[in-house]
């Protein structure tokens, strides 16, 4: 099934099915076209795995399938690179079994729908599934996850697509379940919470999924009861515990926890200041509840309806101004509630690249006289915006942005 939440109205709405159902497939949204790809996954009581590539289109709300997958694969990581304008998927499993964990590094091309193997060259360093991950300023993070000894791993890995490295950061801090947490990027962290870990001996230790032979869900609950006190210790323990990981200070913080214990919950941002976990596992049974939270501070709680809390936000001027550097506009914005810098950026003698806006949660465009080069700002100015980041443009000194 598919289905659309809207935060304002806090409703579901459900949309045409998926060409093939899966469990723990990896979804990610390409900006160029407006469409979600849905890649791999796992048969939920089979465990078997598969190689398609659904595509679903927004605007026409219709789905259809592109190149499949060079190999069958389930609990991957996988994010978009507006750099290099593909999508890539690491690691993750190709059978229902956790020893079957595979070291791929691939990148698919949306455009011309065709796959690129990288992994001879760029090995994913330590294969394994289950991971937290997310795409900060054009690189892809993975935390934790389980290997194929049946270990939960807390490693933390940043892919840079463009450079084709992977680089070793802090590990997450094994106090956590690391495993099938949920996960999104927003705020320029990546936030991560829940998770559960493997099952325990008496039952197959070495399955990467649970299954209605495994624990009991909301369709069989009645039955699964009667046998709950035997199959309990073959479940995962499950957390709700949140912590988020900031790539600039390389070091993972405890964030608040969640309402309800969840592992195989799915995560996702909405806009730069939400993220959300809708589904999961609660530790004895499947649930289809959701909760969100405010992550612009630390001092938030995720509740069922979000309340908007404060944000505070990095701004960065980018001017081409005939007056010289438009100080009396950097000193405006900084007095606005949540702003806690603003910088200068001279685009009438150069242009900015993608990775320096990307250190900022808002650029304001302003001009009263020429870029340096206009169609290399404004393309630049895209790629911001197609990674998430806010363009206000202005045409004058004047700041009307509220809080």
């Amino acid at each position: 099934m598919f289905n659309r939440y809207d935060p304002v109205a806090n409703t579901w709405t459900p949309l045409p099915d998926m060409p093939q159902a899966a469990i723990m497939a990896v979804a990610v949204y390409y900006p160029p076209t407006n469409k979600i790809y849905v890649f791999g996954g796992e048969d939920a009581a089979s465990g078997t795995n598969y190689n398609i590539t659904r595509i679903y289109d927004i605007a026409s709300n219709t789905w259809s399938t592109g190149a499949p997958m060079p190999d069958v694969h389930s609990f991957m990581a996988g994010g978009y690179n507006s750099a290099t304008g593909r999508i890539y998927i690491l690691s993750g499993y190709n059978t229902g079994q956790v020893t079957s964990a595979q070291p791929n590094t691939w990148a698919y091309d949306p455009v011309a729908n065709s796959w690129t193997d990288l992994t001879g060259t760029r090995p994913f360093p330590h294969p394994a599934g289950g991971f937290a991950y997310g795409v900060i300023n054009d690189k892809l993070y993975t935390a934790g996850g389980r290997d194929a000894n049946n270990l939960i791993i807390n490693d933390t890995w940043e892919y840079d697509p463009v450079a084709n490295v992977y680089t070793q950061k802090a590990s997450e801090p094994a106090t956590f379940q690391n495993n099938v947490p949920g996960s999104a990027a927003a705020s320029g962290a990546l936030w991560v919470f829940g998770g559960g870990n493997p099952f325990s001996p008496g039952g197959d230790p070495s399955k990467a999924a649970f299954s209605i032979v495994d624990v009991p869900n909301k369709q069989t609950s009645s039955f699964w009861s009667l046998f709950k006190g035997h199959m309990e210790p073959n479940a995962p323990a499950t957390a709700n515990a949140g912590r988020y990981y900031d790539p600039v200070s390389d070091t993972w913080t405890s964030s608040p926890n969640m309402n309800q214990f969840r592992s195989f919950t799915s995560g996702g941002a909405i806009g730069d200041s939400l993220i959300i976990a809708a589904g999961g596992y609660n530790g004895s049974t499947t649930v289809a509840s959701a909760e969100m939270e405010n992550v612009c501070t630390e001092a938030g709680t995720p509740t069922p309806t979000p309340t908007p809390g404060p944000c505070t936000f990095r701004v960065l001027i980018a001017y081409a101004d005939i007056g010289g550097p438009p100080t009396t506009l950097q000193n405006q914005i900084l007095a606005e509630p949540g702003v806690i810098g603003v910088d200068l950026f001279d685009a009438f003698s150069g242009t900015p690249t993608l990775q320096q806006l990307q250190q900022y949660n808002i650029v304001v465009a302003f001009s009263n006289n020429v870029y340096s080069d206009p169609v290399a700002m404004g393309n630049v100015l895209a790629d911001y915006a197609d990674t998430g980041g806010v363009v206000v443009g202005l045409s004058r000194s004047a700041w009307t942005g509220g809080g």
